[in-house]
């Protein structure tokens, strides 16, 4: 953990070349703990840095029910993901969209 707290333009700055607060607390080496996420998740709404741009997670946009429903309607986890509406990305889903298809017949 760092010794002392860091100026707010190096945070500024951090925040603005960083996609969520994982990435950030890595760049800032700080340690990825739930405490350490808390303290920054209010000193950045206290010092009003804009974090609007970051990537959030998928987990609170369908209720546990959606989920269950999901589960029990898939035979994959790439199928409860597109059941839930959240995209695809990484692995290899990217082979199988329907704009690639062509490419690998």
């Amino acid at each position: 953990m760092p010794s002392e707290m860091p100026e707010r333009a190096l945070v500024v700055a951090t925040v603005a070349a960083s996609t969520n607060m994982t990435e950030f607390l890595t760049k800032m080496g700080e340690p990825l703990d739930q405490l350490t996420r808390k303290r920054w998740r209010d000193r950045l709404k206290r010092w009003q840095v804009d974090t609007s741009h970051w990537r959030h997670s998928h987990r609170r946009l369908y209720s546990p029910e959606d989920l269950v429903r999901a589960v029990a309607e898939s035979t994959s986890i790439a199928g409860v993901m597109r059941k839930l509406g959240i995209p695809l990305a990484g692995g290899l889903a990217g082979l199988y969209r329907p704009e690639n298809q062509g490419e690998w017949a």
